[in-house]
């Protein structure tokens, strides 16, 4: 087009001749003013032809139509403009209700000067020119000015061929260009939509009116549709209009970029799909040429082989792109690589913080070689088959691109992930993320041009992770170094702290699989001298590798300087021939590491009792939990030293753990001879027990070295094959603790080669040297030398002083004596009366108070454990029997003559639910227990004459008893029969009972499981009688009576192998007390009566339960166990609802209260009456 084509004077002013009045236009539409036309304003077209054309071949040769302020024109039917149709000013076309309306120009359609165009209600369709005219010839284009204020369009369609073109005006009369910027604007109006049907292009004018960027705006449901190819040859934004982009025939639907162009796409939904003959339909071109910018809410949809291929693509804040599917018919250039659905940023791609893209079944994000960048800031997320992330290079890696993870790429579930990039990094904050049942490969690149079954060359890929790797699924990475980089030290603040320290990356597996390598390197030494800020600031910015659940890497992990963490129930599986960790850093270890550690300059530490290895060599082991050797370590392993931390148990019983030093400010003790020079710090204990450990022994303030004395005539016991030497402070002292054992006898016995015990270098002989002070069964002394021991056994006297000064009773210290004590004869127990009896040997020379707590457990119990729960059992029958009575318990039956009850059918069955929680204190005698129990009671019961009752039932509970280091599950069974005689006011009732009682007890003797199971018997009587008074319309009752209970104990053997001989106690036991109740009728018919009732209760005599044991060995001890208080309280409140004249239910509540002793009972009685 000529520029001079529009650059001319005003329309307004070269068409005079058009008519000022408004017209109606229709059919052919000619002219007498040449070839130019003016449209007036508020005139009618309808199905109108304009081509007013006249002969020649000048630059006016050309049908000209023009609307200047046309004002509103009302177009209907098919309207047809050739050549050249030009708005000026304000003119909108209306259409008809009902009725279509078309406009075909054939030729230019253009705006200029001001011009504010609204062509909505009508269908716009821009063709090519017939070619008769020397201007337009056969072309076809929509021309915004940049001047032009508004172009607002509806459904819009661009034939094969046409085009839009951007031009920016120029002043008529001086030629220069007018101030209105560089921009022109297309509207598309609400559901309206514009369509690219084959061969199109948005370009600027041209020359020295080239414009510079073309905005298209669109109202809700409106969309852009592209069926071919669209040349986008200017920079170009789509807003708030939908873009389609599929095609129609066998030719590729796209929107191709100018290499200096750029595409903007925001607040839109973008859908391209399919790929013809291997040619991706989308946004771009096979050069992948231009820049694609994204923008808050594009959202993006891009399936079976579609794509963006550029060399800029930027995915921004808010945006959402889904990527899936691959092309059905593969085109022979494009490889494996290239099949699947694409975005592609030949230079750089893009994804911001807060964008996410989505990529499945073959979709990928690409960038070119040498210098392509992939920066993901916002979220991709990766599901289905073969969602693949490239930074492509050549074949042998020499040229390469990169991709750098600021944000988190997500390996969903079930889905197989590939990222194929030579130069990864996962930043701080970054991370990339396998799901569980996923599977992510890492590898090289290759050339895109490489054969399908070329495999890349040249080193392995880098994959360095400052952020996080987290692996839930699969990863694998054969020919890719994974690297997990730690920070830089952070520089110290005023106060020499880091609060500024970063941390290092991390690798975590939740039960993942590794194929392929692992590295963990860190960046900072620490040194003895550092102090503890700076050490945790290291550790904070350590390389991390966590392993949880079971997991596995089939590769080596080599840690420099990091911290390698197999957390409590996780296990560490290292497969593959000769792989192996090397650790020169730290290793965490609460769980299973199954595979070889090679810990030169390496640091172990065993967090938990649960944590195994296979084997290690080297470094330093460091034990923090309660651990055995033997479970420890399976193969032979060797470390440079040994250190049990404070609070932590190593149980040395295997050889296959060895040192050659070995250091204790925790608790070590040896189960087999070992070889090592041993340090005891202050406050540890190295126990050698039977085993002799050869080297020298050091020994600290507050250390301890204990050893048992075996057998004193043979010498037999721990013993130290070297010198124990002790390097004290002034006024400090270790501790020499013998055990001796059951079978030992009495006489010296030599510990150790030699003794030097020194402060410093000044000799402190026995000040320095202490032999301990809590052996309650022996006495001990330094012989002649402070390596020699004299032994002797302490009578039953002395062993009773100190098992009662250690806070025993005098049950304790019989306990005691007849297990372990003067009179004992211990060493011919046998099998678990044995192995009891040397447990309590141990304690009673190393733990007085755990002495206690042991023989206080292992005794039968001396609180009234077995009488309480008997009585209270009887007590709930009795409470559940006499709610059927007078008196006697609370939610009492409202029975006899007055409750209309016929003397012949006057029979009744009941159930009630019981309840009860009672509670025993620690005395000065006994410990207390707390017990809980439920059960249930039912029976029947009938009226014999006016004044005899007679009832039986039963009774069931479950019983949990809770006492000191023990418990016990009871089930009772109990018989019941009474009666009760009522002639007037006055009442006489009495209530027998039977239960048996099976008794399950397992108790816990400082460590030793003991066991036993025992019958009980009970006879229960109650005899009650009482008086009822009238009371103002409520009913006082005044009763007083009996109980009697008689238990019996089976005898019994427990588990240690205590003969527990039959106990008998009686109990007799009178009751007083009062009750009230009052009947309330509601007006529905029910009848409610609350009451309350308070009694005391004095046992007249009550017996003191005491067991005699008998062990294996004819040793014999008295438990003497304490009786409850005599004197108790009762009190109860309830409430009985008589629903109708046959049921009735009651809710109630009982307290016995007695010095150090309570218990409560809730009782539920629903009884049906005949």
């Amino acid at each position: 087009m000529k520029k001079t084509l529009l650059a001319g004077a005003s329309m307004a002013v070269l068409l005079t001749a058009a008519n000022a009045l408004a017209a109606e236009y229709t059919g052919n539409v000619e002219t007498t003013a040449g070839n130019t036309f003016m449209v007036e304003a508020g005139s009618t077209i309808k199905d109108a032809t304009f081509d007013l054309k006249a002969e020649g071949t000048s630059e006016a040769d050309a049908s000209r139509v023009g609307f200047a302020d046309a004002g509103e024109i009302s177009v209907s039917g098919e309207n047809t403009f050739r050549d050249f149709v030009t708005f000026e000013g304000k003119t909108k076309f209306n259409a008809n209700e009902g009725e279509a309306a078309k406009m075909n120009v054939e030729g230019y359609l253009t705006s200029t000067r001001n011009a504010d165009v609204d062509l909505s209600a009508v269908d716009l369709t821009v063709k090519k020119g017939d070619g008769e005219s020397d201007i337009v010839g056969a072309d076809g284009a929509l021309v915004i000015d940049n001047d032009t204020t508004a172009f607002k369009v509806g459904n819009t369609t661009f034939e094969d061929g046409t085009r839009i073109s951007l031009y920016k005006a120029t002043d008529g009369e001086s030629g220069t260009e007018s101030a209105s910027g560089d921009t022109s604007k297309l509207a598309i109006a609400t559901g309206k939509t514009v369509t690219f049907e084959g061969n199109n292009k948005i370009a600027a004018s041209g020359g020295e009116h080239a414009k510079s960027q073309f905005n298209i705006s669109g109202e809700d449901g409106s969309a852009v549709n592209v069926e071919g190819t669209v040349d986008v040859a200017i920079d170009t934004a789509i807003d708030g209009a939908d873009v389609n982009i599929a095609n129609s025939g066998n030719a590729p639907a796209r929107l191709e970029l100018g290499a200096d162009n750029t595409l903007s796409i925001s607040n839109s939904n973008v859908s391209m799909s399919g790929a013809p003959d291997g040619k991706f339909n989308g946004i771009g071109n096979a050069n992948g040429e231009g820049t694609v910018v994204l923008g808050e809410n594009a959202n993006v949809n891009i399936t079976d082989g579609a794509g963006i291929a550029v060399t800029d693509l930027t995915i921004g804040k808010g945006a959402v792109v889904n990527a899936s599917g691959q092309m059905e018919v593969s085109n022979p250039e494009n490889p494996k690589w290239q099949s699947g659905s694409i975005l592609q940023g030949l230079s750089k791609v893009d994804i911001a913080e807060g964008a996410t893209v989505n990529i499945a079944d073959g979709a990928q994000i690409v960038a070119g070689y040498p210098d392509g960048k992939i920066n993901v800031a916002g979220t991709v997320n990766m599901s289905g088959k073969d969602a693949l992330i490239r930074a492509a290079s050549k074949n042998d890696g020499t040229e390469k691109s990169t991709l750098n993870v600021s944000g988190i790429v997500n390996v969903l579930k079930d889905a197989i992930g590939i990222i194929a990039s030579r130069d990864t990094t996962v930043e701080q904050g970054g991370a990339v993320m396998v799901a569980s049942d996923a599977t992510l490969n890492l590898i090289q690149d290759m050339n895109r041009g490489a054969a399908a079954d070329e495999e890349p060359t040249g080193e392995n890929a880098k994959f360095n992770v400052a952020g996080s790797l987290v692996n839930n699924g699969i990863i694998n990475a054969e020919k890719t170094d994974i690297t997990i980089s730690g920070a830089a030290l952070a520089e110290a603040g005023d106060d020499e702290s880091y609060d500024a320290q970063t941390a290092g990356g991390s690798y975590v597996s939740n039960g993942g699989t590794l194929n392929g390598s692992l590295k963990l390197d860190g960046k900072n030494t620490p040194a003895k001298e550092d102090s503890e800020e700076k050490i945790a600031a290291m550790l904070k910015a350590a390389p991390r590798a966590e392993f949880n659940g079971s997991s596995t890497v089939n590769g080596n992990i080599e840690n420099t300087l990091g911290v390698l963490t197999v957390n409590q129930g996780a296990t560490l599986n290292i497969e593959g021939e000769g792989n192996k960790v090397t650790n020169k850093g730290y290793l965490d270890l609460a769980g299973v590491l199954n595979g070889e550690v090679d810990n030169t300059n390496g640091n172990i530490t065993v967090l938990d009792s649960a944590a195994r290895m296979t084997k290690f060599s080297g470094g330093e082991l460091n034990i923090s939990a309660d651990v055995a050797a033997s479970s420890l370590v399976s193969e032979e392993s060797n470390a440079d030293e040994i250190y049990v931390s404070e609070g932590a148990n190593l149980n040395l019983d295997s050889e296959n753990l060895k040192t050659t030093q070995l250091t204790t400010y925790g608790t070590t003790k040896l189960g087999v001879d070992y070889t090592a020079d041993a340090k005891v710090g202050n406050g540890g204990v190295l126990d050698l027990a039977s085993s002799t450990l050869t080297g020298d022994v050091t020994l600290a303030d507050n250390s301890t070295l204990s050893f048992n004395v075996d057998n004193v005539e043979e010498a037999a016991g721990g013993k130290v094959g070297g010198s124990v030497k002790t390097y004290l402070s002034e006024g400090g002292s270790a501790v020499i603790n013998p055990v001796i054992g059951i079978d030992a006898g009495e006489g010296t016995y030599s510990f150790a080669d030699e003794v030097s015990v020194k402060e410093g270098s000044v000799d402190r002989g026995e000040e320095g040297l202490k032999l301990s002070n809590s052996n309650t069964l022996y006495n001990v002394e330094f012989g002649d030398t402070q390596n020699t021991l004299n032994v002797s056994k302490k009578d039953s006297g002395e062993v009773a002083s100190a098992v009662v000064n250690a806070g025993g009773t005098v049950s304790n210290a019989n306990t005691v004596n007849a297990w372990v004590g003067g009179n004992s004869d211990a060493s011919s127990l046998t099998g678990a009366s044995r192995a009891m009896a040397e447990h309590l040997n141990t304690l009673a020379q190393t733990d007085q108070g755990a002495l206690v707590n042991a023989v206080t457990a292992l005794a039968p119990e001396t609180a009234a454990m077995v009488q309480s729960n008997a009585t209270e059992t009887a007590n709930q029958v009795f409470a559940a029997v006499g709610s059927r009575l007078s008196g006697g318990s609370i939610v009492t039956g409202n029975e006899g003559m007055s409750s209309g009850d016929s003397i012949f059918k006057r029979g009744a069955m009941w159930v009630q639910g019981l309840f009860n929680h009672s509670k025993a204190d620690d005395t000065r005698k006994a410990r207390g227990f707390d017990a809980d129990s439920e059960g249930i009671a039912f029976g029947a019961e009938k009226y014999v004459n006016d004044d005899v009752k007679l009832g039986i039932g039963y009774a069931y509970t479950s019983s949990d008893i809770d006492g000191f280091m023990r418990k016990t599950d009871v089930d009772t069974h109990t018989a019941i029969a009474y009666g009760e005689y009522k002639p007037s006011n006055w009442f006489v009732n009495g209530i027998a009972t039977y239960g048996w009682s099976d008794y399950s007890e397992k108790k816990n003797v400082a460590g030793m499981p003991v066991s036993a199971d025992y019958d009980v018997d009970s006879i229960g009587l109650q005899a009650m009688t009482g008086y009822d008074i009238d009371l103002c319309g409520a009913m006082l009752t005044l009763e007083a009576g009996l109980r009697y209970v008689n238990i019996r104990q089976d005898g019994y053997r427990d588990s240690a192998g205590q003969k527990v001989g039959e106990n008998t106690s009686d109990i007799l036991t009178g009751v007083v007390g009062a009750s009230l109740k009052k009947d309330f009728a509601l007006d529905n018919g029910m009848n409610l009566r609350p009451e309350a009732r308070l009694a005391m209760t004095y046992d007249m005599f009550n017996d003191d339960s005491s067991s005699v044991v008998t062990l294996a060995n004819g040793s014999a001890y008295t438990v003497n166990g304490q009786a409850l208080d005599r004197f108790g309280v009762e009190a109860g409140v309830g409430l009985t609802a008589d629903v109708n004249d046959n049921v009735e239910l009651s809710l109630g509540y009982e307290g016995r209260f007695r010095d150090h002793y309570e218990d409560h009972t809730g009782l539920f009685n629903a009884k049906y009456k005949f």
